[in-house]
Protein backbone atom coordinates (compact mmCIF):
# COMPACT_ATOMS: atom_id res chain seq x y z
CA UNK A 1 0.00 0.00 0.00
CA UNK A 2 1.46 3.38 -1.08
CA UNK A 3 2.02 6.06 1.52
CA UNK A 4 0.23 9.46 1.30
CA UNK A 5 2.64 12.23 0.41
CA UNK A 6 3.08 14.93 3.10
CA UNK A 7 1.68 17.61 0.76
CA UNK A 8 -1.57 15.66 0.33
CA UNK A 9 -1.62 14.97 4.06
CA UNK A 10 -1.23 18.70 4.81
CA UNK A 11 -4.02 19.65 2.42
CA UNK A 12 -6.37 17.06 3.83
CA UNK A 13 -5.54 17.95 7.45
CA UNK A 14 -5.92 21.69 6.76
CA UNK A 15 -9.32 21.08 5.20
CA UNK A 16 -10.42 19.03 8.21
CA UNK A 17 -9.29 21.58 10.82
CA UNK A 18 -10.51 24.73 9.07
CA UNK A 19 -13.67 26.45 10.33
CA UNK A 20 -16.87 26.36 8.29
CA UNK A 21 -19.54 29.03 7.93
CA UNK A 22 -19.64 29.67 11.68
CA UNK A 23 -16.71 32.04 12.23
CA UNK A 24 -15.91 32.44 15.96
CA UNK A 25 -13.64 35.52 15.72
CA UNK A 26 -15.97 38.52 15.40
CA UNK A 27 -15.62 42.27 15.86
CA UNK A 28 -17.65 42.43 19.09
CA UNK A 29 -16.03 39.39 20.68
CA UNK A 30 -15.33 39.79 24.40
CA UNK A 31 -11.96 38.81 25.92
CA UNK A 32 -13.70 36.15 28.04
CA UNK A 33 -15.22 34.42 25.01
CA UNK A 34 -12.03 34.80 22.99
CA UNK A 35 -10.08 32.90 25.64
CA UNK A 36 -11.98 29.67 24.93
CA UNK A 37 -11.90 30.28 21.16
CA UNK A 38 -8.16 30.86 21.27
CA UNK A 39 -7.71 27.61 23.22
CA UNK A 40 -9.73 25.70 20.59
CA UNK A 41 -7.66 27.20 17.73
CA UNK A 42 -4.39 26.27 19.44
CA UNK A 43 -5.63 22.71 20.01
CA UNK A 44 -6.51 22.41 16.31
CA UNK A 45 -3.06 23.62 15.34
CA UNK A 46 -1.44 21.10 17.70
CA UNK A 47 -3.40 18.25 16.15
CA UNK A 48 -2.54 19.50 12.67
CA UNK A 49 1.16 19.59 13.61
CA UNK A 50 1.03 16.05 14.97
CA UNK A 51 -0.49 14.66 11.77
CA UNK A 52 1.73 16.53 9.34
CA UNK A 53 4.90 15.95 11.39
CA UNK A 54 4.20 12.23 11.44
CA UNK A 55 3.76 12.27 7.67
CA UNK A 56 7.04 14.16 7.19
CA UNK A 57 8.93 11.72 9.44
CA UNK A 58 7.36 8.77 7.64
CA UNK A 59 8.75 10.07 4.35
CA UNK A 60 12.02 11.23 5.94
CA UNK A 61 11.22 14.82 4.92
CA UNK A 62 11.12 16.45 8.34
CA UNK A 63 14.00 18.76 7.31
CA UNK A 64 12.59 19.70 3.91
CA UNK A 65 12.37 23.52 4.08
CA UNK A 66 9.82 23.79 1.30
CA UNK A 67 7.44 21.37 3.02
CA UNK A 68 7.98 23.10 6.33
CA UNK A 69 7.05 26.39 4.66
CA UNK A 70 3.85 24.81 3.34
CA UNK A 71 3.13 23.61 6.87
CA UNK A 72 3.46 27.21 8.20
CA UNK A 73 1.10 28.51 5.49
CA UNK A 74 -1.47 25.83 6.37
CA UNK A 75 -1.35 26.82 10.05
CA UNK A 76 -2.11 30.42 9.16
CA UNK A 77 -4.92 29.33 6.80
CA UNK A 78 -6.59 27.41 9.63
CA UNK A 79 -6.52 30.51 11.83
CA UNK A 80 -7.65 32.69 8.92
CA UNK A 81 -10.70 30.45 8.41
CA UNK A 82 -11.89 31.35 11.94
CA UNK A 83 -12.17 35.09 11.19
CA UNK A 84 -15.56 36.62 10.44
CA UNK A 85 -15.85 38.55 7.10
CA UNK A 86 -16.67 41.82 8.89
CA UNK A 87 -13.55 41.45 11.05
CA UNK A 88 -11.54 40.69 7.89
CA UNK A 89 -12.78 43.78 6.07
CA UNK A 90 -12.17 46.01 9.09
CA UNK A 91 -8.54 44.91 9.62
CA UNK A 92 -7.75 43.65 6.12
CA UNK A 93 -4.40 45.44 5.75
CA UNK A 94 -3.08 44.26 9.12
CA UNK A 95 -4.27 40.70 8.57
CA UNK A 96 -2.53 40.51 5.19
CA UNK A 97 0.64 41.91 6.73
CA UNK A 98 0.81 39.21 9.44
CA UNK A 99 1.95 36.25 7.31
CA UNK A 100 2.48 33.63 10.03
CA UNK A 101 0.17 31.88 12.46
CA UNK A 102 1.91 33.24 15.57
CA UNK A 103 2.01 36.87 14.41
CA UNK A 104 -1.62 36.79 13.21
CA UNK A 105 -2.82 35.25 16.48
CA UNK A 106 -0.88 37.88 18.41
CA UNK A 107 -2.48 40.68 16.37
CA UNK A 108 -5.99 39.30 16.95
CA UNK A 109 -5.29 38.95 20.67
CA UNK A 110 -4.17 42.58 20.85
CA UNK A 111 -7.29 43.77 18.99
CA UNK A 112 -9.78 41.84 21.12
CA UNK A 113 -7.80 42.24 24.32
CA UNK A 114 -7.09 39.87 27.14
CA UNK A 115 -9.19 39.31 30.22
CA UNK A 116 -7.70 40.59 33.46
CA UNK A 117 -7.86 38.71 36.73
CA UNK A 118 -10.46 41.13 38.05
CA UNK A 119 -12.62 40.59 34.98
CA UNK A 120 -12.35 36.82 35.29
CA UNK A 121 -13.42 36.97 38.94
CA UNK A 122 -16.38 39.25 38.14
CA UNK A 123 -17.46 37.00 35.28
CA UNK A 124 -17.18 33.87 37.44
CA UNK A 125 -19.28 35.48 40.18
CA UNK A 126 -21.97 36.47 37.69
CA UNK A 127 -22.08 32.97 36.19
CA UNK A 128 -22.21 31.38 39.63
CA UNK A 129 -25.11 33.58 40.77
CA UNK A 130 -27.12 32.85 37.63
CA UNK A 131 -26.23 29.16 37.33
CA UNK A 132 -29.20 26.79 37.29
CA UNK A 133 -29.58 23.05 37.03
CA UNK A 134 -30.80 21.70 33.69
CA UNK A 135 -34.13 20.45 34.99
CA UNK A 136 -35.51 19.68 31.52
CA UNK A 137 -32.60 17.27 30.95
CA UNK A 138 -32.86 15.75 34.46
CA UNK A 139 -29.31 16.80 35.24
CA UNK A 140 -27.98 14.99 38.29
CA UNK A 141 -27.25 17.06 41.37
CA UNK A 142 -23.69 15.71 41.59
CA UNK A 143 -22.95 16.84 38.03
CA UNK A 144 -24.53 20.22 38.72
CA UNK A 145 -22.35 20.60 41.82
CA UNK A 146 -19.23 19.81 39.78
CA UNK A 147 -20.24 22.51 37.31
CA UNK A 148 -20.60 25.04 40.12
CA UNK A 149 -17.14 24.17 41.41
CA UNK A 150 -15.66 24.58 37.94
CA UNK A 151 -17.31 28.00 37.53
CA UNK A 152 -16.11 29.15 40.95
CA UNK A 153 -12.50 28.19 40.21
CA UNK A 154 -11.20 31.67 39.24
CA UNK A 155 -13.06 33.53 41.99
CA UNK A 156 -10.60 33.10 44.84
CA UNK A 157 -7.77 30.98 46.13
CA UNK A 158 -9.48 30.95 49.53
CA UNK A 159 -11.31 27.63 49.71
CA UNK A 160 -13.67 28.86 52.43
CA UNK A 161 -14.91 31.70 50.22
CA UNK A 162 -15.40 29.42 47.24
CA UNK A 163 -17.20 26.84 49.37
CA UNK A 164 -19.58 29.49 50.73
CA UNK A 165 -20.42 30.79 47.23
CA UNK A 166 -20.89 27.29 45.81
CA UNK A 167 -23.13 26.24 48.72
CA UNK A 168 -25.26 29.37 48.34
CA UNK A 169 -25.71 28.83 44.60
CA UNK A 170 -26.50 25.12 45.10
CA UNK A 171 -29.21 25.78 47.71
CA UNK A 172 -30.80 28.42 45.46
CA UNK A 173 -31.56 25.63 42.98
CA UNK A 174 -33.45 23.55 45.56
CA UNK A 175 -37.17 24.24 45.43
CA UNK A 176 -39.52 24.10 48.38
CA UNK A 177 -40.47 20.44 47.91
CA UNK A 178 -36.80 19.34 47.87
CA UNK A 179 -36.06 21.35 50.99
CA UNK A 180 -39.03 19.79 52.73
CA UNK A 181 -37.84 16.36 51.62
CA UNK A 182 -34.33 16.97 53.02
CA UNK A 183 -35.78 18.26 56.29
CA UNK A 184 -38.01 15.20 56.68
CA UNK A 185 -35.03 12.90 56.07
CA UNK A 186 -32.76 14.92 58.38
CA UNK A 187 -30.37 15.86 55.59
CA UNK A 188 -30.72 19.63 55.76
CA UNK A 189 -27.50 20.14 57.72
CA UNK A 190 -25.42 17.73 55.62
CA UNK A 191 -22.68 18.94 53.27
CA UNK A 192 -23.69 19.82 49.76
CA UNK A 193 -21.69 16.84 48.43
CA UNK A 194 -23.76 14.46 50.61
CA UNK A 195 -27.00 16.25 49.77
CA UNK A 196 -26.28 16.03 46.02
CA UNK A 197 -25.43 12.33 46.24
CA UNK A 198 -28.50 11.58 48.40
CA UNK A 199 -30.89 13.40 46.07
CA UNK A 200 -29.50 11.51 43.07
CA UNK A 201 -29.77 8.23 44.94
CA UNK A 202 -33.42 8.99 45.72
CA UNK A 203 -34.01 9.90 42.04
CA UNK A 204 -34.96 13.46 42.95
CA UNK A 205 -33.10 14.72 39.92
CA UNK A 206 -35.84 13.22 37.76
CA UNK A 207 -38.71 15.60 37.22
CA UNK A 208 -42.21 14.22 37.69
CA UNK A 209 -45.11 15.20 35.50
CA UNK A 210 -46.50 17.49 38.23
CA UNK A 211 -43.16 19.16 38.74
CA UNK A 212 -42.82 19.70 35.00
CA UNK A 213 -46.21 21.39 34.95
CA UNK A 214 -45.09 23.57 37.84
CA UNK A 215 -41.89 24.45 35.99
CA UNK A 216 -43.81 25.25 32.81
CA UNK A 217 -46.27 27.39 34.80
CA UNK A 218 -43.40 29.23 36.45
CA UNK A 219 -41.78 29.93 33.10
CA UNK A 220 -45.09 31.12 31.69
CA UNK A 221 -45.55 33.43 34.66
CA UNK A 222 -42.07 34.81 34.17
CA UNK A 223 -42.81 35.40 30.46
CA UNK A 224 -46.10 37.11 31.33
CA UNK A 225 -44.34 39.34 33.85
CA UNK A 226 -41.77 40.29 31.24
CA UNK A 227 -44.50 41.02 28.69
CA UNK A 228 -46.32 43.10 31.30
CA UNK A 229 -43.19 45.15 31.91
CA UNK A 230 -42.80 45.69 28.17
CA UNK A 231 -46.43 46.79 27.88
CA UNK A 232 -45.98 49.19 30.79
CA UNK A 233 -42.94 50.65 29.08
CA UNK A 234 -44.93 51.03 25.85
CA UNK A 235 -47.83 52.66 27.74
CA UNK A 236 -45.43 55.08 29.35
CA UNK A 237 -44.03 55.95 25.93
CA UNK A 238 -47.56 56.45 24.54
CA UNK A 239 -48.49 58.69 27.47
CA UNK A 240 -45.40 60.80 26.84
CA UNK A 241 -46.39 61.15 23.19
CA UNK A 242 -49.97 62.11 24.17
CA UNK A 243 -48.65 64.76 26.56
CA UNK A 244 -46.49 66.13 23.77
CA UNK A 245 -49.48 66.20 21.41
CA UNK A 246 -51.59 67.98 24.04
CA UNK A 247 -48.90 70.63 24.45
CA UNK A 248 -48.70 71.06 20.68
CA UNK A 249 -52.52 71.34 20.43
CA UNK A 250 -52.58 74.00 23.17
CA UNK A 251 -49.93 75.97 21.32
CA UNK A 252 -51.85 75.65 18.04
CA UNK A 253 -55.10 76.77 19.73
CA UNK A 254 -53.33 79.77 21.28
CA UNK A 255 -51.85 80.72 17.90
CA UNK A 256 -55.29 80.32 16.24
CA UNK A 257 -56.94 82.50 18.90
CA UNK A 258 -54.26 85.15 18.45
CA UNK A 259 -54.79 85.04 14.70
CA UNK A 260 -58.57 85.32 15.17
CA UNK A 261 -58.10 88.33 17.46
CA UNK A 262 -55.95 89.98 14.80
CA UNK A 263 -58.63 89.32 12.17
CA UNK A 264 -61.34 90.74 14.45
CA UNK A 265 -59.25 93.85 15.08
CA UNK A 266 -58.69 94.23 11.35
CA UNK A 267 -62.44 93.91 10.65
CA UNK A 268 -63.31 96.39 13.39
CA UNK A 269 -60.76 98.83 12.02
CA UNK A 270 -62.25 98.39 8.56
CA UNK A 271 -65.77 98.95 9.93
CA UNK A 272 -64.66 102.12 11.72
CA UNK A 273 -63.17 103.40 8.49
CA UNK A 274 -66.37 102.58 6.61
CA UNK A 275 -68.39 104.55 9.17
CA UNK A 276 -66.44 107.63 8.17
CA UNK A 277 -68.15 107.52 4.80
CA UNK A 278 -71.30 109.58 4.38
CA UNK A 279 -73.09 109.65 1.03
CA UNK A 280 -70.08 108.05 -0.62
CA UNK A 281 -67.45 110.51 0.72
CA UNK A 282 -64.78 109.76 3.34
CA UNK A 283 -64.07 112.08 6.23
CA UNK A 284 -60.57 113.39 6.33
CA UNK A 285 -58.56 113.43 9.54
CA UNK A 286 -59.18 117.15 9.76
CA UNK A 287 -62.94 116.66 9.38
CA UNK A 288 -62.94 113.98 12.06
CA UNK A 289 -61.14 116.28 14.50
CA UNK A 290 -63.55 119.11 13.72
CA UNK A 291 -66.52 116.80 14.20
CA UNK A 292 -65.15 115.66 17.55
CA UNK A 293 -64.67 119.31 18.64
CA UNK A 294 -68.23 120.12 17.56
CA UNK A 295 -69.68 117.27 19.55
CA UNK A 296 -67.61 118.28 22.57
CA UNK A 297 -68.80 121.90 22.21
CA UNK A 298 -72.40 120.80 21.96
CA UNK A 299 -72.06 118.62 25.01
CA UNK A 300 -70.50 121.52 26.96
CA UNK A 301 -73.03 124.14 25.57
CA UNK A 302 -76.26 122.22 25.15
CA UNK A 303 -78.39 125.43 25.06
CA UNK A 304 -79.18 127.17 21.76
CA UNK A 305 -78.40 130.84 21.18
CA UNK A 306 -81.51 133.00 20.82
CA UNK A 307 -82.07 136.36 19.15
CA UNK A 308 -83.63 139.32 20.86
CA UNK A 309 -87.09 137.93 20.17
CA UNK A 310 -86.29 134.66 21.94
CA UNK A 311 -86.08 132.63 18.71
CA UNK A 312 -83.06 130.34 18.03
CA UNK A 313 -80.69 131.97 15.59
CA UNK A 314 -79.85 130.20 12.31
CA UNK A 315 -76.27 129.57 11.21
CA UNK A 316 -75.57 131.00 7.75
CA UNK A 317 -72.93 128.35 7.19
CA UNK A 318 -74.54 125.01 8.00
CA UNK A 319 -78.18 126.04 8.25
CA UNK A 320 -78.56 124.56 11.70
CA UNK A 321 -80.16 126.52 14.51
CA UNK A 322 -78.72 127.41 17.88
CA UNK A 323 -75.32 128.87 17.04
CA UNK A 324 -73.74 131.68 15.10
CA UNK A 325 -71.67 131.33 11.91
CA UNK A 326 -68.43 132.22 13.66
CA UNK A 327 -68.96 129.35 16.12
CA UNK A 328 -69.96 126.82 13.48
CA UNK A 329 -67.98 123.63 13.43
CA UNK A 330 -70.47 121.70 11.39
CA UNK A 331 -69.58 119.13 8.74
CA UNK A 332 -72.99 118.97 7.15
CA UNK A 333 -73.16 117.80 3.57
CA UNK A 334 -75.12 119.78 1.01
CA UNK A 335 -77.39 117.44 -0.92
CA UNK A 336 -77.47 119.83 -3.84
CA UNK A 337 -73.80 120.49 -4.59
CA UNK A 338 -72.47 117.54 -2.57
CA UNK A 339 -69.99 119.72 -0.70
CA UNK A 340 -69.37 120.02 3.02
CA UNK A 341 -69.79 123.09 5.25
CA UNK A 342 -73.31 124.28 4.42
CA UNK A 343 -76.89 123.05 4.08
CA UNK A 344 -78.99 123.08 0.96
CA UNK A 345 -80.97 126.04 2.32
CA UNK A 346 -77.95 128.32 2.02
CA UNK A 347 -76.22 126.57 -0.90
CA UNK A 348 -74.53 129.25 -3.01
CA UNK A 349 -74.91 127.20 -6.16
CA UNK A 350 -78.63 126.79 -5.57
CA UNK A 351 -78.93 130.54 -5.00
CA UNK A 352 -77.01 131.25 -8.19
CA UNK A 353 -79.24 128.88 -10.16
CA UNK A 354 -82.37 130.47 -8.79
CA UNK A 355 -81.18 133.95 -9.68
CA UNK A 356 -80.41 132.86 -13.23
CA UNK A 357 -83.91 131.48 -13.63
CA UNK A 358 -85.46 134.67 -12.31
CA UNK A 359 -83.48 136.72 -14.83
Amino acid sequence: MSKIHPIACMQQAKHNFQYGSDKPIKTKLTPANFASIKSDIINRIKQFDCLTKASLVEHSLENDQELLEFQKIARRDILHSAIDPHFLSKYSDDIEYENTFDSLLQFISEIIGSQSDKQRVAEAKTKLQSASRNIDDDERFVRFLDRLKRIAGPISTNEEIKKYLITDSFHKNLNRSLRTFLHEHEKSDASIENIAAYLDRMNKHKTSHINKLEIVATKKMAELCEQNQQLQAQNSSIEDKLDLLKAEMKQMIAEAMAQSAMEINRIETSNKSSRNYQSGKLFTNRDQKTFQRQNSYRQINPKWELNKFGVPITCNKCGWKGHQTKDCMGLILCVHCNERGHAITICPKLTKTTNQKNE
